[in-house]
């Protein structure tokens, strides 16, 4: 009903983190410089961590967009494990 009414092309307030919508605020700006930074400098692993709802998916799978020919990437959402099963999920995200 709001997307007719406001001439929206896409529905702007879904579930799922979708970076099309992401707003760069100057936190988030940082946060992709010192990513790319990480990633440019080969720093091999890079963590981002932050408040439910800060924009952390939408801001790495934006960044994931513009690196993903070039790198190979993992996405660890559930971090509450054992140091056995954290690196038996990271080893899967690769496979």
């Amino acid at each position: 009903m709001y997307r007719k009414f406001f001439g929206l092309k896409k529905r702007p307030f879904i579930l799922t983190p979708d970076p099309e919508f992401l707003y760069l605020s100057k936190v988030h700006d940082l946060a992709i410089i010192h990513l790319e930074y990480g990633i440019v400098q080969n720093a091999g692993f890079l963590a981002l961590t932050g408040e439910v709802g800060a924009g952390k998916t939408t801001l790495l799978k934006y960044l994931f967009e513009k690196v993903k020919d070039s790198l190979d990437i993992a996405m660890l959402f559930n971090t509450n494990l054992d140091p056995h099963a954290f690196l038996e999920m990271l080893v899967r995200e690769f496979e």
